[in-house]
């Protein structure tokens, strides 16, 4: 065994962990990423250092969409905020 070898066993992959300098996170899949809530891919193909803010995308888990100005989030329409 290398210590190159010791050193692979150290790392592994974390679903949902946060990128330190990207709006991604990682996916399910090892090795992939997914844009942040709010955030789209603005390459084909993705590359990790390229997602902008998408205004009108639906927020994955809450009931809101992503706002004209980018990290903030308002109510679709028919709704308002409590």
């Amino acid at each position: 065994m290398s210590a190159n070898d010791e050193l692979a066993d150290d790392a592994v992959w974390t679903p949902g962990s946060l990128h330190p300098k990207y709006k991604v996170i990682a996916a399910e899949q090892e090795g992939h990423w997914v844009p942040l809530p709010g955030y789209r891919w603005a390459d084909d193909p993705p590359q990790i250092s390229n997602v902008g803010w998408a205004p009108g995308t639906k927020h994955p888990e809450k009931n809101l969409v992503a706002s004209e100005t980018e990290g903030e989030w308002d109510a679709p329409p028919g709704y308002k905020r409590n």
